[in-house]
């Protein structure tokens, strides 16, 4: 199969009157089963800082399908609905990412990989309405992005203790933006029937990272056995999110009584060969004594 590579650098004039993506368009001609391959680029206004970009490129579904886009370097991926999309049908995808403390120079994207269905020439496009997000909470590219972003991930410090009450969870938060951002949590315990056993409410407000630790002090003792701990997220009003992770309740070992049953073993064999040795030097004392007596006293 012959592979057709394209990479393309941009690096915009330093006076650009906008952020730009490169390429904003591309023509190529393929031949069926050839692999086209896009990078992108995005380059912030002079002095400006971006954050978030809500990526939109348009294709020509009959001669082209995508096979996979990659974020480059730091980015950090958001994949929730509306945000992280491939509609190889329409000719459409949607990736979103940010990038901690943001951009201020030209920056690699990422990498887009198409295969060529058919013979012909495809048109590459970015959609009008690509989304950036700069330090302004402005879109500096089209329409306007929710400020209010993150990537969550539910961390347990183990995934195996002998008792709730030792389990400790972890929820790290990485914002897209600079805005103080009120989260509301709701963790639950979730059995191997599917019962709900415990839950449990927190919440904080990250403005551009953050760690969240949860502790189950208040949870009812649980048998050994598989429990789900879940967590439900909410903010910016309307972006809910769920996240689940497997833990276990170990048995917890019988004590060692065997060792006390040892030890006091010991003692009751010292003190009995102790209590021997003295009847026995009494004994001797005794015998000392009758034997230095006279018939006549």
């Amino acid at each position: 199969m012959k592979k057709l590579l394209i990479i393309v650098l941009f690096f915009a004039p330093v006076l650009a009157s906008a952020a730009t993506i490169s390429p904003a368009a591309k023509d190529v001609s393929v031949v069926k089963g050839q692999s086209v391959t896009v990078e992108y680029a995005l380059q912030p206004e002079s002095g400006e800082k971006l954050y978030t970009i809500k990526l939109l490129v348009d294709f020509p579904a009959d001669v082209l399908l995508l096979s996979s886009f990659t974020f480059a370097g730091n980015w950090i991926p958001l994949p929730q609905p509306g945000y992280d999309t491939i509609d190889n049908t329409k000719g459409i995808f949607t990736k979103t990412a940010g990038y901690p403390r943001g951009i201020t120079g030209a920056t690699n994207i990422g990498t887009a990989t198409f295969t060529a269905k058919t013979t012909g020439t495809a048109h590459i496009e970015v959609d009008p309405d690509t989304i950036v997000y700069n330090s302004k909470n402005k879109n500096a590219f089209g329409t306007s992005l929710p400020a209010q972003l993150f990537d969550i991930r539910l961390i347990p410090d183990t995934s195996s203790v002998s008792r709730v009450v030792d389990l400790v969870a972890r929820v790290t938060f990485d914002s897209f933006g600079h805005v103080p951002t009120p989260v509301a949590l709701t963790f639950s315990i979730i059995d191997s029937t599917g019962k709900t056993v415990w839950t449990g409410t927190g919440s904080t407000t990250i403005q551009t990272s953050g760690v969240y630790v949860q502790h189950f002090f208040d949870a009812p003792t649980l048998a050994p056995g598989s429990y789900t701990l879940k967590l439900h997220t909410k903010y910016n009003s309307s972006i809910e999110d769920d996240f689940t992770q497997q833990f276990t309740i170990a048995p917890q070992t019988n004590p060692s009584y065997w060792i006390f049953w040892l030890i006091g073993g010991l003692v009751l064999l010292i003190l009995l060969l102790f209590f021997i040795k003295r009847r026995r030097e009494k004994d001797n004392e005794d015998d000392a004594k009758r034997g230095l007596q006279t018939p006549w006293g």
